[in-house]
């Protein structure tokens, strides 16, 4: 009986309070209404808000008095005045700093959620509202020391510091108990609450633009040297006459290009990186695959600032090793800041910015190499640039697909097949563009007549272009449809037989239109000594060099024909001879001047042998004229040509001389006897010495 009074009384007790609950609540919304129209008079508010106080004093007073004679582990009331002490105390530490001490604040920040939960459960808006706005404010402390914790390693990396970084062998070491505790904390937090990815991606856009920003810092900085040493080795205007003339022999010129290119050869060397993983490249910037010394900076009217051949494509290497070394050392923070199922949303976000700006400095970078206007002559090192880029792609393969595998980086996102695709589609329009030149290239004639600076240009640039051979055949090169081998069972390689092929084909075809327009046809003996110099000298050098070997798997033919074409040159030379032994021959077999030598000469007799004598100094002149005023570069067949001269006109000269010379048909024998057998084989011997 004792025990059903003292639940009915505890039952009463409870009712009263929650009807006094609610009546309270229902008072206090009347009071907020009531607020709001008692504002606009200061006195008025000032009364209104001290009746508020000793009213909500007074329910204060009677909730603790109602929860001190009931039960406080079953009590409502309790846990709200609970809660209510609880934000109190934690709106101090909450708008404070987090940094201080990151592992209580968490702590604090749940027990603020607890309460928004608990306010939310028994739908007190009002109250419910402010924990929220200190809850978020909170959340908002959290993403600005993560922030924090970023930046401390995202500061942009100078272009000096950049380039030392790139020379070590391994980068330096990553303290794993510094800032990135913090972030690793702060990240867990977000994570367990289902709010990590805008942390994911304040990470990886901070992190992607501070690796931007040291790329774009270190091309300033290589393009402002780059600029420095075009103004110190300006170009005078007669360089490329200076340097065509330097060129006459292949020989050499290929000497030195093949020692340039292939001592050029740079190398990666995988090491060891901290303790863990990885291999980095020791740089490469410093060891350009093309010669210096071959380019000299090039005004191009088409292009948007100065363009220097090897130091372009050698900086755009450069930043390709800066690249790498960042990515590096960045997929190294990841390993210390998140687990591996997020790299593989952190890192697409994290190379998008700095691979833009690289696909934006190689496209840049080959429209202005495209531009260039002589790329079979002195803009070639420019061309051979991108290969030699291309060759630092594939030597550093290995290492990408090493990182990419342990960062499980996708293969869309793999860089260095997306950067090397735009130098590939360069190449190939840059190789069709070079066919165009040879072909359409209108050049003035060589200076007498001597090989063609294109002949020496083509014949240059293609054994330049060979060296990179390992390039060409690679099995991921040109995927272009207009340079390929389509009888090939592998993937599209670009066909370095059919491009010299058309390019040999091309040059000939120039030489000929050159001979044809620009040599009138009255000038024998100028187009034969034009056209045997091109074509002997072309033939000269392909049998010399790997090249004939390819060119052949084409043209078949090649050597025959070239043989054939210099054969024919030089019998068209010997005809240029044939007014001088026809005049010999003629005095010799007319039957009238038999009689010479045993009878005194008639007055027409005289006059007979003087028109011969002057007719054959005549000749003798002309072809020395004509022979003397053209060269021939080749040593041998200078020397072959002036012994089928001297077989031509030395003999039956000698018999001419010896015949009528001792006759005495003049007073003034200087005159008529200019030349005798010695003399004319002197200047047989002195023909093409120019």
């Amino acid at each position: 009986m004792n025990a059903r009074k003292s639940l009915e009384s505890k039952r009463v007790t409870n009712e009263r309070s929650s009807a006094l609950l609610t009546n309270s609540t229902l008072q206090s919304n009347i009071q907020a209404n009531d607020s709001q129209k008692v504002l606009e008079n200061p006195e008025r508010t000032i009364q209104a808000i001290d009746r508020r106080t000793k009213k909500a004093t007074e329910v204060n007073n009677e909730l603790r008095c109602l929860v001190m004679c009931g039960d406080p582990n079953t009590s409502l009331i309790a846990s709200i005045l609970w809660y209510y002490q609880t934000y109190s105390e934690l709106r101090e530490k909450i708008n404070a700093d987090p940094s201080e001490n990151i592992v209580d604040y968490l702590v604090d920040l749940d027990r603020l959620d607890d309460i928004v939960k608990c306010f939310k459960s028994i739908k007190i808006l009002d109250e419910e509202k402010r924990v929220i706005e200190l809850y978020n404010t909170g959340r908002q402390k959290l993403i600005e020391a993560s922030d924090k914790a970023i930046l401390c390693h995202t500061h942009l990396i100078s272009p000096n510091d950049l380039i030392d970084l790139c020379k070590l062998t391994s980068p330096p070491p990553i303290d794993p108990e510094s800032s990135h505790g913090t972030f690793r904390i702060i990240f867990e937090w977000f994570l367990e609450h289902g709010l990590q990815q805008g942390l994911i991606n304040s990470y990886a856009s901070k992190r992607s633009a501070m690796i931007r920003d040291s790329l774009q810092s270190l091309a300033k900085n290589l393009q402002n040297k780059c600029m420095r040493r075009n103004s110190a080795t300006l170009l005078t205007n007669n360089y490329r006459t200076t340097a065509r003339r330097a060129s006459v022999s292949l020989g050499s010129l290929g000497d030195t290009l093949k020692t340039t290119l292939t001592s050029g050869i740079r190398h990666l060397t995988p090491s060891p990186i901290t303790n863990r993983r990885k291999s980095i490249c020791k740089s490469m910037l410093l060891e350009p695959d093309v010669t210096p010394n071959q380019n000299l900076s090039v005004n191009n009217s088409s292009s948007p600032r100065p363009f220097s051949s090897d130091q372009e494509t050698n900086n755009y290497k450069t930043l390709l090793d800066a690249l790498y070394v960042l990515l590096l050392h960045d997929f190294d923070l990841l390993f210390y800041v998140f687990s591996d199922e997020y790299k593989a949303l952190i890192l697409p976000k994290l190379v998008k910015s700095p691979l833009h700006y690289m696909q934006q400095e190689a496209q840049r970078l080959c429209t202005d190499i495209q531009q260039l206007s002589h790329k079979i002559d002195t803009e070639k090192f420019a061309f051979y640039g991108l290969f030699s880029i291309i060759r630092w792609f594939h030597k550093s393969e290995n290492m990408f697909n090493k990182i990419y595998d342990e960062n499980f980086l996708a293969p869309e996102h793999h860089f260095e097949i997306i950067l090397s695709a735009i130098f590939e589609n360069s190449i190939v329009a840059c190789l069709n563009a070079i066919l165009g030149e040879v072909q359409n290239d209108s050049s003035p004639l060589s200076q007498r007549r001597s090989v063609h600076p294109l002949m020496l240009n083509v014949l240059s640039f293609m054994e330049g272009l060979f060296e990179y051979r390992d390039v060409i055949s690679h099995k991921r090169f040109s995927r272009s449809p207009n340079i390929v081998d389509s009888s090939s069972e592998e993937k599209y390689l670009f066909n370095l037989e059919n491009f010299f092929s058309d390019l040999i084909k091309n040059l000939l075809e120039n030489i000929m239109k050159k001979m044809n327009t620009l040599i009138p046809y009255n000038e024998r003996m100028g187009r034969t000594i034009f056209l045997l110099n091109n074509t002997n000298y072309l033939l000269k050098q392909l049998e010399s060099s790997p090249l004939l070997v390819m060119i052949e798997n084409k043209q078949p033919n090649i050597r025959a024909q070239l043989k054939e074409t210099v054969q024919k040159c030089v019998q068209t030379y010997r005809k240029c001879y044939t007014p001088f032994t026809m005049t010999i021959r003629e005095m010799l077999n007319n039957p009238s001047v038999k009689h010479f030598s045993d009878n005194p000469l008639k007055e027409g007799d005289r006059e007979v042998l003087k028109a011969s004598f002057t007719k054959v100094n005549e000749i003798i002149d002309t072809l020395r004229n004509q022979n003397q005023q053209y060269t021939v570069d080749d040593a041998h067949q200078r020397h072959y040509l002036r012994t089928e001269s001297k077989k031509k006109v030395l003999e039956p000269f000698k018999t001419y001389y010896n015949q009528f010379a001792h006759i005495d048909f003049t007073q003034n024998s200087e005159k008529y006897k200019r030349y005798n057998p010695p003399m004319l084989e002197s200047i047989i011997d002195s023909f093409f010495e120019h």
